[in-house]
């Protein structure tokens, strides 16, 4: 099997790897980009915890109604519904 890595980069150097230098995932947000971010992004995490909890007990009866035939669905309706909202419409 042959991997190509993209144009620029060479192999990892065993100084790099010991560093950690070469890792790829989720770092520290750096100052200057925090800047940056609108102030509706700063308060995302206290409006998600203003959203109702999920009943659990409530999902867990509708999947079971669900396997056993009780509810139905129109997945016309539900299609229709889904590219009103996906177009900003009125569902």
């Amino acid at each position: 099997m042959n991997i190509n890595r993209p144009a620029g980069t060479g192999p990892i150097s065993a100084a790099a790897t010991a560093t950690g230098k070469d890792r790829v995932g989720p770092t520290a947000v750096p100052a200057a980009a925090k800047a940056d971010l609108k102030p509706e992004c700063m308060s995302l995490p206290l409006r998600l915890n203003e959203l109702p909890d999920i009943d659990l007990a409530k999902v867990a009866a509708l999947k079971s109604a669900l396997i056993r035939g009780e509810l139905t669905s129109d997945i016309g309706a539900l299609a229709a519904a889904m590219l009103a909202w996906h177009r900003g419409g009125a569902a």
